[in-house]
């Protein structure tokens, strides 16, 4: 014991901050709560937290999987739109559309968002050609 409390506490020791930074956290939470007194539903104490997991020690690993499921879930869709909107890229650009796209989308955007700035560019337009 005496040896991990030595080691805890050695010089330049990234547990050790890790454990204070999280002590300190701990400790400025539960004070807070004891000083404001807010609503448990918004900020619970950690003390009400930690009675919590005690009592009901395995409802958390009921729900992890569910989360953990659901968090996979997202992760592929999100790659998979990601490498579909890659290949949709890749495959524009070898066929030389990009620009041709990306003017059109952006015109577009500019049209609909902006609306009295079409106007005004038409006018440029005109007195760039009388000139």
């Amino acid at each position: 014991m005496t040896g991990l409390v030595r080691r805890l506490f050695a010089a330049d020791n990234e547990t050790r901050d890790v454990v204070v930074v999280l002590a300190a956290s701990l400790l400025l939470w539960q004070t807070g709560v004891w000083l404001f007194h807010p609503s448990p539903l918004i900020l619970p104490a950690p003390s009400a937290i930690f009675a919590a997991f005690m009592e009901t020690p395995g409802l958390p690993l009921r729900h992890l999987g569910l989360t953990l499921g659901t968090t996979c879930l997202g992760f592929a869709h999100a790659a998979g739109l990601g490498v579909s909107v890659a290949v949709g890229i890749a495959s524009l650009l070898l066929l030389g559309l990009v620009g041709t796209i990306l003017l059109f989308v952006v015109d577009h955007a500019v049209r609909q968002c902006l609306p009295w700035h079409v106007p005004q560019r038409a006018r440029h337009a005109r007195s760039a050609e009388r000139a």
